[in-house]
């Protein structure tokens, strides 16, 4: 069902993909960047570790895109690598850059239809057709996309390259906090920081060291061993009954 006011194109009608290909060991393509994609991370748009031509040694050809290109892996469609560069550069042939008619498609809009769902589920079937997961032009240009006006693609494209801007911020917090309790494990872990007991006063006193068989017992298999072997253990606990004083719904 097509929403009020909403129309629904297929994608070659509203869509340009770059043809013809440019040779990487010539200028300006040599000190251009190089895109392949191995570069963009999976369901994100993000770009990971790009390199120009010339430090990649590269010597097949490339397509070339601009500052408005999607760049989309059009191998192994199910890991759905999609990307807007926004800068100048060229692309591995395994990608496919994509222009959308301006008059038609705002980019930003197009970036984020081609990471949702409809647009992977369909292009996913498409490319299990062949031997190796690909999904080739023709049948790129035959998936269909829905259009509202270009003020309120605008205006969705907004709002969700806010929340991707949300998402990375959390994410660098995340793996930032990662590293600081690495640094912080490896204080504690080593009595390279002591901690104060409850009475305010800090542990003090030498660690000792100990070969783990002197203090339990290790088992190289599981063959003919039988539950006697491994002691009472630790009583099971459903994992229900842990959580069932904190706020987290397990429901």
């Amino acid at each position: 069902m097509v929403p009020e006011g909403w129309k629904k194109k297929t994608f070659g009608c509203v869509t340009r993909i770059a043809n013809g290909q440019v040779d990487p060991n010539e200028e300006p393509y040599l000190s251009m960047p190089h895109i392949g994609p191995e570069n963009v991370v999976p369901n994100s748009g993000q770009l990971i570790k790009v390199k120009n031509c010339k430090e990649l040694g590269l010597i097949s050809g490339k397509y070339e895109f601009d500052e408005n290109a999607i760049v989309y892996s059009k191998i192994r469609p199910n890991l759905n690598k999609v990307c807007k560069p926004s800068f100048k550069g060229v692309c591995s042939a395994d990608m496919y850059p994509i222009w959308g008619l301006p008059e038609q498609l705002n980019s930003d809009y197009l970036l984020h239809y081609m990471l949702g769902p409809s647009f992977y589920k369909v292009a996913v079937a498409m490319s299990m057709r062949t031997g190796m997961p690909k999904i080739n032009r023709n049948d790129l240009n035959a998936i269909k996309i829905l259009l509202p006006s270009l003020t309120e693609q605008k205006k969705i494209a907004q709002i969700l390259s806010t929340w991707d801007k949300a998402i990375t911020t959390t994410e660098r917090l995340l793996a930032n906090s990662q590293q600081q309790k690495k640094a912080l494990m490896q204080q504690l872990l080593t009595g390279k920081k002591r901690l104060l007991d409850e009475n305010g006063v800090r542990f003090s006193g030498k660690w000792k060291k100990y070969k783990l068989n002197n203090i339990g017992e290790t088992f190289s298999g599981l063959s003919g061993k039988s539950k006697s072997d491994f002691g009472k253990g630790t009583p099971y606990i459903p994992y229900k009954n842990i959580f069932k004083n904190s706020r987290i719904d397990l429901e």
